[in-house]
């Protein structure tokens, strides 16, 4: 805020996280009493407030343009861009949105040097990353990694390996919308660029393993549900797509699917990426393409019956 001119802050928090938000609140009041918030910032003729936001819970005011809408009172609806925020933003002015995370790395820079910074992980690709380690592992949790680590690192000597003493049969490894890796693919640098040349990416760095036993249908329709429900509907393609997806899971689901269904399934993944305002199409679209490719026959296993 310093470095902008900044005079005032948010932090938009969803509105589910209500522990964060009192603890939020609660620091912030301590900063005002310490004066390293308000007027005269540590003696200074620096000024800052910061206000905690919570938002109503849509999955869809992550996109930076939406959370600007939420942060005025109005439905979170992804803008077109241009203007971006930094040149019209917040109420019109220009704003700078950045991932709380991302923020946590300047104390570091400022105190030991870019340099230093840089000598953590692999080049272009420096320093930290916290990753959610979820799913069937022994040990999931959150843990700080450097960026040139491999996913099978992380997943079985941070994860302690698959619970329960079963196969892995894949990862997500970045959320929901990360295209799915196998188990054969997780030998691969957890870095922005390493994941990207595997044809996924680390996105929110939610990592989600699952084992032999997993209906990957089941996995797919779930992921797509929630995308459906997320979708702000302003986009066709997002709004029909993820709906349609649902619909065609859930004919595979209740053991009617077959090889037609199975291929307009990946085409209406395809037709939902790059087509939208915001990338929410391209989220719900990728888990969709790169599943149907890389598990087919978990789909021929829920039309078999049928034919």
């Amino acid at each position: 805020c310093y470095a902008i001119n900044c005079t005032h802050g948010y932090i938009y928090v969803r509105g589910e996280y209500t522990p964060s938000i009192k603890s939020l609140n609660e620091a912030i009041d301590e900063l005002y009493k310490e004066k390293i918030l308000g007027e005269k910032v540590m003696g200074s003729r620096f000024k800052l407030d910061l206000t905690v936001h919570p938002g109503a819970g849509a999955y869809i005011c992550g996109e930076e343009t939406a959370l600007l809408d939420s942060i005025e009172g109005k439905r979170g609806h992804p803008r077109v861009k241009p203007p971006f925020p930094a040149v019209s933003g917040f109420n019109s002015c220009p704003t700078t949105v950045n991932n709380v995370e991302t923020l946590t790395c300047l104390p570091f820079i400022v105190n030991e040097g870019a340099e230093a910074f840089a000598s953590f992980g692999p080049p272009n690709n420096s320093g930290t990353h916290l990753v959610s380690l979820s799913g069937h592992v022994s040990n999931p949790g959150v843990y700080e990694v450097r960026m040139d680590v491999s996913l099978r690192d992380i997943i079985y000597d941070l994860g302690g390996g698959i619970s329960e003493g079963k196969a892995l049969k894949g990862v997500i490894p970045g959320g929901a919308s990360s295209p799915v890796l196998t188990a054969e693919e997780i030998d691969v640098e957890y870095s922005f660029d390493a994941l990207a040349k595997a044809g996924t990416m680390m996105g929110s760095a939610a990592i989600m393993v699952f084992d032999e036993d997993t209906d990957v249908v089941k996995l797919l329709h779930r992921i797509t549900r929630f995308f459906n429900h997320e979708s702000c509907g302003q986009c066709t393609p997002c709004r029909e797509g993820t709906h349609w997806a649902r619909l065609i899971l859930r004919d595979f689901l209740d053991e009617n699917g077959n090889q037609k269904k199975l291929r307009r399934l990946s085409k209406v993944g395809g037709n939902m990426m790059g087509t939208t305002v915001c990338a929410l199409g391209d989220a719900a679209g990728m888990p969709i393409t790169s599943f149907v490719q890389k598990f087919p026959l978990d789909f021929e296993k829920h039309y078999a019956q049928a034919a």
